[in-house]
């Protein structure tokens, strides 16, 4: 162990790496970041603790708590002629190492920038109306109707359908990976209105310089304009990028 905290004081120079195992479990040690250790079953049927913690075999398989002891052929001889008499200590045949939860967040609480980050779900608000998160407002029967939705077969089925024709696409687009939910939220915002699917159609496929991503794009924002579907002079909108898969 000291050897490979020798090679990471030279990889990284830059930390304070502790000299030896010994400085390194001190360490651990004020960070409150101990483990406890735990006997269990060697087969994994239960685990040594509580009301069972002084059992010496397991009550489901009735394996043996313990290592088995290796006799050794030598015989232990005093200068006296007297058989030595040695305690072995018994050893565990499994251990469980349990870190606990709590010092670890008492240990991030200590932090005023984390503990801010860590209060974040209880302080900070939803402040534009936008779901971020299921904090915002997703109650337990909606995320048990999305789970029913992604898993039924027709929307399998339509997922395949859909990475198929995402590989038959032509016309590339600057829209990332923001859902398009998204951003017609943040175009709405900014203009008061509700933007029609042109309009987010020519937002996704044109650059921070207001050209087309190529030719096909231009071709088909050029014929948007014509029908009168969007504005010619309508250039990029800076409220991101969005993801073409989700328009309807």
């Amino acid at each position: 162990m000291t050897m490979i905290l020798d090679l990471l004081r030279d990889a990284f120079t830059f930390s304070r790496i502790p000299d030896s195992y010994y400085e390194a479990k001190k360490t651990i040690s004020k960070l409150c970041l101990d483990y406890i250790k735990i006997d269990a079953c060697p087969n994994d049927c239960m685990l040594f603790l509580g009301n069972d913690a002084n059992e010496k075999t397991c009550k489901y398989c009735h394996t043996s708590r313990w290592k088995p002891i290796k006799k050794r052929n030598e015989d232990l001889v005093s200068a006296t002629g007297k058989e030595k008499i040695k305690k072995k200590t018994k050893k565990p045949a499994k251990i469980l190492r349990y870190f606990p939860l709590k010092p670890r967040l008492q240990r991030l609480f200590m932090c005023s920038k984390i503990a801010k980050h860590m209060r974040w779900h209880a302080e900070d608000g939803d402040r534009d109306g936008v779901t971020r998160h299921p904090r915002d407002g997703i109650t337990r029967d909606q995320w048990t109707s999305f789970v029913n939705y992604r898993y039924k077969e027709e929307t399998q089925n339509m997922c395949k359908r859909n990475a198929e024709n995402r590989k038959k696409q032509t016309v590339p687009h600057t829209g990332g990976s923001k859902p398009n939910s998204r951003r017609r939220a943040e175009m709405m915002a900014e203009t008061g209105s509700k933007p029609r699917r042109a309009q987010l159609y020519l937002a996704i496929h044109t650059k921070k310089d207001a050209s087309y991503v190529n030719e096909q794009a231009k071709e088909i924002c050029s014929s948007y304009a014509v029908s009168g579907l969007v504005s010619p002079t309508n250039t990029r909108r800076s409220s991101g990028a969005s993801n073409p898969s989700d328009n309807h």
